[in-house]
């Protein structure tokens, strides 16, 4: 983020696409190569009026990845991190979980974890935050985010996205695209951060997500976290099927703004 702290902007989404009109180039940590050309000249021939491959602005959107794409995932994605942080600050008596898992996270051993695939640590994640609220939730990750270190940048988590991909959303966006993640696991995790960092809404995160139920509680309905999940974690087929969820959410946003515009 040092080209942005030089020139006092803020390395966030919301204040670098207001940035770009200062620079010359639109993507400009990017090396002048074939991909970046590629990108940019693509996003003026969709963009332009004129161009055969003219695409209206309220059909342009741009599906990104989340780990390794958006933010580092190197030793190990965030959300490994996060599920190893969670099982160190609670009680596991009342989980059901691998002792070994138990007492890496206890240590701070992130290699037990780097192993486990998606599926398995959205099923700790699960278990470990069931009960709670999704505004406790959140919470829960924001402070992770923010006061967590990354073992090898020694950086709070939130400061480990990649600044090309934040320039690259910032130019999307100031040409009316609409961007959407997909993620393999975890996506009331990403969520939490995905306004924040990426200037993503939430309901523009698609991934496998947790069930709820209504509970009565000290005279009040909350709603409560599960220890189920909807769809499935993943990489390839569920993916993809994110994907398509990406698509069919941009189809509904549309016609919702269709019939906003509509004359009643």
């Amino acid at each position: 983020m040092t080209y942005f702290l030089e020139r006092g902007l803020e390395p966030r989404l919301s204040n670098l696409q207001f940035s770009l009109a200062a620079v010359r180039k639109p993507l400009p940590s990017w090396n002048d190569s074939a991909a970046s050309e590629a990108i940019v000249q693509f996003v003026r021939r969709v963009t332009n009026p004129g161009s055969p491959l003219f695409v209206p602005p309220d059909e342009r959107i741009a599906v990104f990845d989340s780990d390794g794409t958006l933010w580092c995932e190197q030793p190990a994605s965030a959300l490994a991190f996060f599920v190893m942080h969670r099982l160190r600050e609670q009680s596991t008596d009342h989980l059901v979980l691998d002792p070994e898992l138990v007492a890496a996270a206890e240590r701070g051993d992130i290699s037990a974890f780097q192993s486990l695939d998606l599926g398995h640590l959205s099923e700790i994640l699960l278990q470990t935050n069931a009960g709670l609220t999704p505004e406790q939730f959140v919470a829960q990750a924001h402070r992770f985010l923010a006061r967590s270190l990354h073992p090898r940048f020694g950086v709070p988590f939130r400061e480990l996205t990649y600044r090309p991909m934040l320039e690259l959303l910032a130019f999307l966006q100031a040409k009316d695209f609409r961007p959407f993640i997909v993620t393999g696991g975890g996506v009331e995790f990403v969520r939490a951060a995905s306004e924040q960092l990426y200037g993503v809404p939430t309901e523009r995160v698609a991934g496998a997500t947790v069930d709820y139920s209504f509970e009565r509680l000290g005279g009040k309905i909350l709603v409560i976290r599960t220890r189920t999940l909807l769809g499935e974690p993943g990489e390839g087929e569920a993916r993809e099927r994110g994907c398509a969820s990406s698509a069919a959410k941009a189809d509904a946003d549309q016609d919702e703004g269709n019939r906003a515009a509509q004359p009643r």
